[in-house]
């Protein structure tokens, strides 16, 4: 009698699941939709070229599904890393709470939602987030200088780009110093409340991810991938 009740308990337990997982995605979508000028839109729609908006579309789908190959990539293996298809989920999560919530909140709910059943596993997705930054970063450094060389931009653009290089240099070189000074970090993280340290010593792995066999190579080339997408979504945009 005991097993078919606790079957029942646990189908129980996903239905609610499932329910409240579909309720709060239907109120962070109509707080992201509710201020769209419909009329408007639908105005645009009928003057759009729809192949080349079709191209753009396939670009904006196809990005989220890089990039979650990407956190695959960078997260270490075993049976405790969640699959590419679920990582591409909650990255989707994460983007749509960083719309309707302020102070980039959609870190903290991916760190959360993958780091949540494992010690130390929030650390660990931070650091991989900032190791995705950091590849970000490079990325856009390098589009900005390749329009530099390109196109005549104008003058406000090489202040904002200065400014941007130096943010990166931070970001980057934290990530570099993180991932260099991981042995004597770890070690003094062993020394602090184990709580606190397990979050430190996991914080710490994240942003070696680069480091990892196999990892560097996946890594920047989804990146690339990534920004690629992002260009031609938004020139597939401008001819639509």
């Amino acid at each position: 009698g005991a097993a078919p009740e606790c079957g029942v308990t646990t189908a129980r337990s996903a239905w609610v699941r499932l329910g409240a997982g579909l309720a709060v995605g239907g109120l962070l979508l109509w707080l992201a939709l509710r201020e769209v000028a419909w009329a408007d839109f639908a105005a645009v729609l009928g003057r759009a070229r729809w192949g080349w908006l079709a191209l753009s579309w396939l670009a904006i789908l196809a990005a989220p599904a890089v990039k979650g190959w990407r956190w695959w990539a960078l997260l270490p293996g075993g049976t405790g890393r969640p699959g590419w298809l679920r990582l591409t989920a909650i990255l989707a999560v994460g983007q749509l709470a960083n719309v309707v919530i302020p102070a980039r909140a959609g870190e903290l709910t991916r760190s959360y939602l993958v780091g949540r059943d494992r010690p130390g596993g929030m650390g660990l997705v931070l650091g991989t987030i900032l190791v995705e930054k950091a590849l970000d970063g490079v990325a856009l450094l390098g589009i900005a200088g390749g329009l530099a060389l390109t196109v005549a931009l104008p003058g406000w653009f090489g202040t904002a780009a200065l400014a941007f290089a130096g943010s990166l240099a931070l970001i980057v070189g934290l990530v570099v110093a993180l991932s260099v000074a991981r042995g004597p970090l770890g070690a003094w993280s062993r020394r602090l409340p184990p709580r606190v340290g397990g979050l430190v010593s996991a914080g710490l792995e994240g942003v070696a991810a680069l480091r990892g066999r196999g990892v560097l190579a996946p890594a920047a080339l989804s990146t690339a991938a990534v920004w690629l997408l992002g260009l031609a979504c938004n020139y597939s945009l401008f001819l639509a």
